[in-house]
């Protein structure tokens, strides 16, 4: 499956998030916000070790459906449901095209571990448009995202690696970032033109993105009114428009 990782990226991500064992504080409090009803299907996107899907299931809910788009992800996650003896069905999908899931099949969808910021900016409305056609048509959504706003210095790191890809021959991204720490060591790479990025948002625009896109906000956070911890992420809870 084509993935949008470089081979650098994806081996860091399974490295932090492969043995993930704990839903945090501010994913208890949306999920059990926004879950009202357990005889339903929910999905989750960027399950990575399963944790939030397996919560999900614990809560009580009927069916829960998780994809992720890195297949170790998806092999741990199996792996993790046999042990538990869990139901829960895991795929290997990409996000903006999710072939492997029927039209209006979801009551309930969670976009956490901020999974859409690993969405290039080109791409995110196709995500989007994909979360529409799985849900159905009383489907509520919980999306997370990097919060631009966050750190007083993504202006200038945005405005630097510009200039160094420029310098390259490289059109930067649009609100691109790659990560400035790797497994613990700097990462020198930061200004290569190879790097991944992930892409950081204003909530204000990713409001108006997701509203443009179809959906209705009922209630949107940057994390710190949540949890502390969750400071560096914007929290939107969304319906389609009706």
């Amino acid at each position: 499956m084509e993935s949008f990782f470089s081979e650098d990226y994806e081996a860091h991500t399974i490295h932090n998030w492969i043995d993930r064992a704990n839903v945090n504080s501010t994913e208890r409090e949306l999920i059990d916000k926004v879950l009202k009803n357990k005889d339903s299907i929910a999905m989750e996107a960027g399950t990575g070790s399963g944790v939030i899907a397996f919560y999900l299931e614990s809560l009580g809910v009927k069916e829960v459906h998780a994809f992720d788009i890195i297949e170790a992800m998806v092999t741990k996650a199996r792996n993790s449901a046999k042990e538990r003896n869990s139901k829960v069905n895991f795929e290997q999908a990409n996000a903006i095209a999710l072939t492997c899931y029927a039209d209006s099949k979801f009551n309930y969808l969670f976009y956490l571990q901020q999974v859409l910021s690993m969405v290039p900016y080109k791409e995110l409305p196709s995500a989007l448009k994909e979360g529409l056609r799985v849900g159905s048509d009383d489907a509520t959504y919980v999306f997370s995202f990097m919060d631009f706003s966050s750190r007083w210095y993504n202006g200038l790191l945005l405005f630097l690696r510009g200039i160094a890809l420029l310098l390259q021959g490289v059109k930067p991204k649009y609100r691109g970032i790659p990560e400035l720490v790797v497994d613990g060591k700097y990462n020198f790479k930061f200004f290569g033109k190879n790097q991944f990025c992930i892409q950081w948002y204003r909530l204000r625009e990713i409001e108006a993105l997701v509203k443009k896109m179809g959906y209705q906000v009922l209630e949107s956070y940057s994390g710190g009114q949540i949890y502390s911890n969750s400071q560096q992420n914007l929290f939107l809870i969304c319906k389609k428009k009706v």
